[in-house]
């Protein structure tokens, strides 16, 4: 599998959770919402996280949540693009004021710091 470079960035819609590890990503989700699609994760470097889910199962009476396992890392960034217009719509939705050129480096940098705040 690919490194990855932390932070790592999952999102709910707008709403966003910073995780140092991948380790740290996985536990604290249920296999249930990954297999639900309710996610979006990348690493600093803009490379999508593909999340999956085990032993999730669900009948009228029970539900198995499952774990959740990384399925894979892209090798090349291709969620740069992505990961930089969620970053900067978090932002603005947090009233962070944003330069339109910031970087995805300078996102990932203002985004840690509003969230370690």
């Amino acid at each position: 599998m690919t490194d990855a470079d932390p932070p790592f960035f999952l999102f709910d819609g707008l709403d966003l959770t910073l995780f140092d590890s991948l380790d740290d990503l996985v536990i604290s989700l249920e296999g249930i919402d990954v297999d639900s699609g309710a996610y979006q994760a990348f690493d600093a470097a803009g490379r999508v996280v593909r999340l999956g889910a085990r032993g999730v199962t669900q009948t009228r009476f029970t539900v198995e949540i499952g774990e959740v396992v990384i399925e894979s890392i892209e090798e090349v960034s291709h969620g740069l693009e992505q990961l930089r217009k969620l970053l900067k719509d978090h932002l603005i939705a947090m009233d962070q004021g944003i330069d339109r050129e910031a970087t995805l480096a300078d996102l990932v940098s203002l985004c840690r710091s509003v969230h370690d705040s």
